[in-house]
């Protein structure tokens, strides 16, 4: 699963990894019990975190996103230099021109030069080649974007553009989040902001033969769809891709943030009539937690009985 959070600006790029056993990862919620009893111990001591602070030249690591491939043991950062509006990607086990990292460990490598790109990226590893994309923001031209290296060895990347805002008017691409299927699709959902008439949730996957989106070199590549529109609807959003093994179909689960209410939305793949304006599939969308400004920076995880889980 690729879930995106979007951090607050800070002044270095830092990954927060847990060192655990693999069966606390999903299988407990309760990671750590601070009590009573062992309250004055040392924290630095007993707990199973530790941060690396990864890239620090210049204020580096905006809206961060991280992936981990079980395969290897690698763990992926992309995020955004504003320092000079770039697209940064660090790698775990060294890549690139730029070792970074404690004890030049880890990697990183600008993988897009703008000249702003890169805001709100979310990287996934795709399963069937290895190699990762990364969905990002081209504030530049209001546009979405997807760079993919095609295998692990991160030597050469090719960028696309795949939906475009209108110049002056609207933009694309805000908030992206990637996710492949297990063959290696990538889908991503985002963002359409567009301050003179109403935004919208939507969705993209490549699909060469049925496409209505994607430009230059991806042109009519990749099938691009308006889930819900509405004022502020859709920003924040956190995609999961389950395969159906009744359907033999990929289900879809978005989360995301309802901006003209104020609440937290979400989004998934049903088998009867659902209530999203979209001719991707059946989709239903319902508010699942309301209030006074609930919901923005969602995590959507879905687990193997297809409930959902969301921290925002």
């Amino acid at each position: 699963m690729i879930g995106q959070i979007l951090f607050r600006a800070i002044r270095s790029a830092v990954l927060l990894m847990l060192v655990a056993a693999a069966d606390l990862v999903h299988d407990s919620l309760d990671l750590v019990k601070l009590e009573s009893a062992n309250s004055s111990a040392n924290p630095g001591a007993a707990a199973p975190w530790f941060i690396d602070e990864v890239d620090t030249d210049g204020d580096m690591g905006l809206h961060a996103s991280v992936a981990y491939d079980p395969s290897s043991g690698v763990i992926y950062a992309s995020y955004y230099d504003a320092t000079n509006q770039e697209l940064r990607l660090a790698r775990s086990n060294g890549f690139g021109p730029e070792p970074c990292g404690p004890n030049g460990e880890w990697g990183c490598h600008t993988v897009d030069s703008g000249p702003d790109v890169g805001k709100y990226s979310s990287v996934a590893v795709n399963p069937d080649t290895g190699g990762i994309g990364i969905a990002y923001y081209d504030a530049t031209n209001g546009n979405l974007k997807y760079l993919v290296f095609e295998n692990p060895n991160l030597l050469v990347h090719n960028i696309y553009t795949i939906d475009k805002g209108i110049a002056g008017i609207s933009s694309t691409g805000l908030h992206a989040s990637l996710a492949y299927s297990d063959e290696g699709t990538p889908f991503i959902a985002y963002y359409f902001e567009n301050p003179s008439d109403v935004d919208a949730l939507m969705f993209a996957y490549y699909s060469v033969t049925n496409g209505n989106c994607g430009y230059g070199y991806a042109e009519d590549t990749w099938r691009c769809h308006t889930i819900i529109s509405g004022e502020g609807m859709g920003q924040f959003p956190s995609l999961v891709v389950r395969n159906n093994q009744v359907t033999n179909d990929w289900d879809f689960f978005i989360s995301f943030y309802n901006g003209g209410t104020g609440e937290l939305w979400y989004s998934k793949t049903v088998e009867t009539a659902g209530n999203c304006p979209t001719d991707l599939t059946t989709m239903i969308c319902y508010g699942v937690a309301g209030g006074n400004d609930v919901g923005r920076y969602s995590s959507l995880y879905v687990d193997s009985a297809g409930d959902f889980h969301i921290a925002y």
